[in-house]
C-alpha cells in the first residue's frame, strides 16, 4: 500500500516538476524571442518611416519647389506688366 501511494505522490510531484520546468523554459524563450521580434519590428518600422518621410519631402520639395518657381514667374510678369503699363502712357 505504501508503494502505489508513494508512487502517485511521486507522480504528483514529476508532474508538477516537469510543468514548471516547461514554464520557465517558454518563459525563458519568451524573454528571449520578444525582444529580438520588438527590435526586428521597430527596424521595419524605423525603416519605413524614413522611407515614407524621404518620398513625401521629396515630393513636398519638389512641390515646394514649382511653387516657387510659379510665384517668381508670376511676380516677374507681375512686374514687367506693370512696368509696360507704366510706360505706355508716357
Amino acid at each position: 500500500a505504501v508503494v502505489p501511494t508513494e508512487a502517485t505522490a511521486l507522480r504528483t510531484i514529476i508532474a508538477a516538476e516537469a510543468t514548471t520546468v516547461v514554464t520557465v523554459t517558454v518563459e525563458t524563450t519568451r524573454r528571449t524571442v520578444v525582444p529580438t521580434v520588438a527590435a526586428a519590428l521597430g527596424a521595419v518600422v524605423t525603416t519605413r518611416t524614413v522611407i515614407a518621410v524621404t518620398v513625401e519631402a521629396t515630393a513636398l520639395g519638389a512641390v515646394i519647389a514649382a511653387e516657387a518657381t510659379a510665384v517668381t514667374v508670376g511676380t516677374l510678369v507681375a512686374t514687367v506688366a506693370t512696368t509696360v503699363v507704366r510706360r505706355t502712357p508716357a
